[in-house]
């Protein structure tokens, strides 16, 4: 058998390795949620002796400028039997550049990393989605069908008054851009020195909003997802703005519905206020009078004025109650112990701050 390299796809476990079914060839092998990690396997004559220390990879760009003194790439060598051996890289190959494999007496391999066909990554939702947003609005979330590049964000993002005129963009525009740790969720925040009253930028811009004035956002279809691909279409959403929102949210004053045991149906808070959407996903709990967290699934309605949760298992009849994180905010940043835009020097406190509101209710 000729000294020959074999490309092949593996997982992080060595009995995963695809075998590979001809020279040369390339083999795929996809897992659920993830794309294909790709390997390269030496096989030798018999006899030949292996040195791990030889087997190496480098990109193409690497291997032309330096031959063999160019920075190759790390990784661990598996033996996959007798003679045939396999390079894992560290850190997963990347979808289109190439590369070149060697090994001391064997013929180079140089080889393109095919492109997996992935689906068009598209922008699912933006936060808030009223059609009149409050003056001091403080933060919008962009929501995306699949993780996305980082890094250049703004650039593809662009703000028109109602006439059509191109605006400069209201947001601070921050490095590290402000993503969840899946890359599918942006957070955009207004200039907080523009949106507190009596602050420089406050004083000399005025606030990024005006009340009364029409804006749009469009999210531009050259922004590209994680794997390079541009995302499916533009998205375009426009705005009326409205008054200030000065106002804490007030638990008290919400709207429980509870459901009957024995059933799943939802557990029900109507707040009335509209609330920071990605925050009131984690920020309500629901307890049983034994201080056990009832596991379950939160849906907040597209209004995002109520708050639906669905147990995993049939309610028992009992004591219960909601706990409230007071970090839960309004559109404007306003929390349930302070409004985010007060008067240090002339405000006056009403009530001793706390961790949590509670909302107690029976199922019967």
């Amino acid at each position: 058998m000729r000294n020959t390299f074999l490309i092949l796809c593996c997982c992080f476990q060595l009995v995963d390795l695809c075998s590979a079914v001809g020279q040369d060839s390339v083999l795929s092998l996809m897992q659920k949620g993830d794309k294909g990690k790709w390997g390269i396997q030496l096989d030798l004559q018999e006899k030949q002796t292996f040195d791990p220390s030889n087997f190496k990879v480098y990109t193409t760009k690497e291997w032309s400028a330096q031959h063999q003194a160019g920075q190759a790439i790390a990784g661990r060598t598996e033996q996959l039997s007798e003679q045939s051996w396999a390079f894992i890289p560290h850190f997963p190959f990347t979808e289109g550049m190439e590369y070149v494999a060697f090994y001391p007496g064997v013929k180079l391999l140089k080889v393109q990393i095919p492109k997996a066909d992935y689906p068009l990554t598209d922008v699912i939702a933006i936060y808030p989605n009223q059609d009149t947003i409050p003056e001091n609005l403080l933060k919008m979330y962009l929501y995306f069908s699949a993780p996305m590049s980082v890094g250049n964000s703004y650039k593809h993002l662009h703000w028109y008054s109602g006439k059509g005129d191109t605006l400069n963009l209201p947001f601070l525009q921050l490095e590290p851009e402000l993503w969840n740790e899946d890359r599918t969720r942006l957070t955009l925040w207004l200039d907080p020195g523009r949106v507190k009253r009596d602050l420089i930028p406050n004083q000399l811009l005025g606030g990024p909003l005006v009340n009364g004035e029409h804006y749009v956002l469009q999210v531009d279809q050259g922004w590209k997802d994680r794997q390079g691909n541009p995302i499916k279409n533009e998205m375009v959403v426009q705005f009326a703005v409205g008054r200030l929102d000065r106002n804490k949210p007030k638990p008290n004053s919400w709207k429980l519905l509870q459901p009957s045991a024995a059933g799943q149906n939802p557990l029900i808070l109507q707040m009335g206020d509209i609330l920071d959407y990605a925050l009131l996903q984690h920020t309500i709990t629901v307890w049983s009078s034994q201080e056990q967290q009832i596991a379950g699934r939160v849906q907040v309605n597209q209004e995002q004025t109520e708050w639906h949760f669905y147990p995993d298992l049939p309610w028992a009849s009992g004591d219960y109650y909601i706990k409230i994180d007071s970090k839960l905010e309004d559109l404007a940043g306003n929390n349930l112990n302070r409004l985010f835009d007060v008067d240090l020097q002339t405000q006056k406190q009403e009530n001793e701050p706390q961790a949590y509101h509670y909302l107690p209710f029976t199922i019967k």
